[in-house]
């Protein structure tokens, strides 16, 4: 009964298309306007499309109908499509069923006839998921949702796999909504009166019509494939502690980060750079919107065996040694949406940004604070700010070499590396004959040299301490210096009287 409502409905759509494309014009893209639907109908050789049909499904039960289509995701070969579900009815099943497609130049191949009208090949049905597999034929699996009641859910394909899971919400003790891993039956292959409903652990043992089979076992780790990709949907790859036996991992989370404020999404992961011990992260900042900021900052976080239980709680503070909650936020107001790359070094916890022309892209950010707290600086200005940070946030003093850090990572990345120590750092002694050696008439040694003054660090961040982080600390430093200066010039003239 269902595969006749199946073909006379594709039949009517195909004659519905052919009666009015003498008048219709095809699109350059492989598409044609048909009323207020637009459909698939001569997909070029080197383009796939992925689409559902079904009775919940946008375009319904029309795998060439555009709205059908599934979006790429962050997961290559990954497709998901966003669906609304009413509750599962039992004398109308075909509502809450579906099938996952793929439409190429064949499914979709149309060819003109002599009459002027247009023969419509395949109409989108001859190239339909197998579950758990790469099988792509004619009558084969097809899903039903028996949910209890209307809901949203999102369908999920990897085409790597053949997996396929429906991932709804539910809502838990906190009344927060979690991610739930919608349970279906399916018809694994068949149509009408072939089809048989029952779970994926049961596809194995189920007895399936033998002339729909195209594959020459039935797959038996379909479940973990579907596990697999359900971890994928949620994003949660980075939570297992056992990943971290060979050592931490870093992530980003945050507004403009690849999937968002997720710290343990494997997708916001960092990856080693050519550059050694430094680690990037390609991501996308869309154009600075003063009342959708959060848009456009994100935090570094490292994980390990013990914060992969949280993500949050290794969140990085900047030009220190510190991982802690509540730590250092990065914030980027460009005025034009451009693609980024964040550079990160852990030895130092510096941060750099590039543009794709190699272009130094300029951030504020927020040492340490969340939310109310949050007072925004730039590495140039970070010692003389002037703020007074949390107390309760602070977990070190503020490091007053910062923009020498940010200058080092800078440069590496310019140079395509951190410069090479030498191997023999004390020179030869025929290239640094002492007085005695050479019987030079200099000064004591306590005339000619000089002690550099040191470098200011660890510049106070609190209320208690706060005098030393308005500029005072300036002063100082440049007097040293002059003292410094002074002194060599003061050598250099003793040395030409001698």
């Amino acid at each position: 009964m269902r595969k006749s409502i199946k073909k006379v409905a594709a039949s009517l759509m195909a004659a519905t298309m052919v009666l009015g494309t003498v008048s219709m014009a095809f699109a350059e893209d492989g598409t044609v306007q048909d009323g207020d639907n637009l459909y698939f109908v001569d997909v070029p050789e080197n383009e796939v499309h992925y689409t559902i049909a079904g009775g919940f499904a946008p375009g319904g039960w029309q795998p060439l109908n555009t709205a059908n289509e599934m979006s790429e995701t962050l997961y290559e070969g990954v497709y998901s499509i966003q669906v609304d579900l009413k509750a599962y009815n039992e004398a109308e099943p075909w509502n809450n069923q579906f099938k996952v497609l793929k439409i190429d130049d064949l499914t979709s191949a149309v060819s003109p006839k002599d009459d002027g009208t247009y023969d419509w090949g395949g109409n989108g049905w001859t190239e339909s998921l197998c579950l758990g597999t790469d099988v792509w034929d004619d009558n084969q699996s097809q899903f039903c949702i028996k949910n209890p009641v209307d809901m949203t859910a999102t369908i999920y394909v990897d085409t790597n796999t053949g997996a396929v899971v429906v991932k709804g919400t539910e809502k838990n003790e906190k009344d927060k909504d979690v991610a739930v891993n919608e349970p279906y039956s399916v018809s694994w292959v068949g149509l009408g009166e072939e089809q048989k409903y029952v779970d994926v652990k049961d596809i194995p043992t189920t007895e399936w019509a033998k002339d729909k089979v195209k594959v020459d076992s039935i797959p038996t780790d379909i479940e973990a494939k579907n596990d697999a990709l359900f971890l994928k949907a949620t994003d949660k790859d980075l939570s297992d502690e056992a990943l971290y036996e060979d050592g931490v991992k870093y992530t980003v989370a945050g507004g403009c980060a690849p999937n968002g404020w997720s710290p343990l999404s494997s997708i916001n992961e960092m990856k080693e750079s050519d550059i050694k011990g430094v680690y990037t992260i390609d991501m996308k900042l869309p154009a600075w919107n003063a009342d959708e900021e959060w848009n456009n900052r994100f935090k570094i976080l490292r994980l390990d065996d013990i914060t992969c239980a949280a993500g949050w709680t290794g969140n990085m503070c900047m030009g220190t040694d510190v991982w802690d909650d509540n730590q250092t936020v990065i914030r980027v107001e460009n005025p034009e949406a451009v693609d980024v790359t964040v550079y990160y070094y852990p030895t130092t916890n510096s941060v750099v940004i590039m543009d794709k022309d190699g272009n130094e892209v300029p951030y504020t950010f927020s040492w340490v604070g969340y939310d109310n707290e949050v007072q925004y600086t730039t590495v140039d200005e970070f010692a003389t700010c002037g703020y007074t940070w949390p107390d309760d946030k602070v977990k070190t003093d503020a490091p007053a070499d910062l923009k020498a850090k940010y200058d080092e990572l800078l440069q590496a990345i310019k140079d395509g590396g951190f410069p090479a120590a030498p191997e023999n750092p004390s020179p030869a002694a025929s290239e640094d004959p002492s007085p005695a050696a050479s019987g030079d008439s200099s000064p004591a040694a306590s005339e000619n040299t000089t002690t550099a003054a040191p470098v200011a660090t660890n510049a106070p961040t609190t209320a208690s301490n706060q005098s030393t982080k308005t500029g005072d600390v300036a002063p100082v430093a440049i007097l040293s210096l002059l003292v410094a200066a002074v002194a060599v010039v003061t050598v250099a003239a003793k040395k030409r009287e001698a």
